[in-house]
């Protein structure tokens, strides 16, 4: 199993990664910045990181992780 890490503290975008590294993972863990100053829109940014690698590949498994738990949302990708 390939797994594919973001890591929000360290501000790379999800065009830094390789779309062929993305490609090949079966698994990507989206992880948060625990020490940012708005968990808001780390949470936002987040999200977003999720969609565009949704974009790249629609199979991926993908876990995210929130700070706040209301932004907590269910999101089907068919």
């Amino acid at each position: 199993m390939t797994l594919c890490v973001v890591d929000s503290a360290e501000r790379k975008s999800v065009v830094a990664l390789s779309v062929e590294q993305i490609k090949e993972a079966d698994a990507c863990l989206v992880l948060a910045n625990k020490y940012c100053e708005d968990p808001d829109a780390e949470d936002a940014a987040n999200i977003l990181r999720v969609i565009s690698i949704k974009n790249y590949h629609d199979d991926i498994k993908i876990i995210v992780q929130l700070l706040q738990y209301h932004n907590k949302v269910a999101v089907v990708f068919d």
